[in-house]
């Protein structure tokens, strides 16, 4: 599977292993759905991830 084609969720998305995954997959153009139960490290990691 060509990973431009993947589109997944990746759970505790907002730091470490999972942020990792989800920077990964961006650079990649993979469409992908980023998961926290806390809120505002969601917020912080999209300022990044947008920048």
């Amino acid at each position: 599977m060509a990973i431009d084609s993947f589109a997944g969720r990746v759970t505790s998305g907002a730091s470490g292993i999972g942020l990792g995954i989800v920077r990964a997959l961006a650079r990649r153009d993979a469409f992908v759905v980023m998961a926290d139960i806390r809120a505002d490290p969601i917020s912080s990691a999209l300022r990044t991830l947008a920048s």
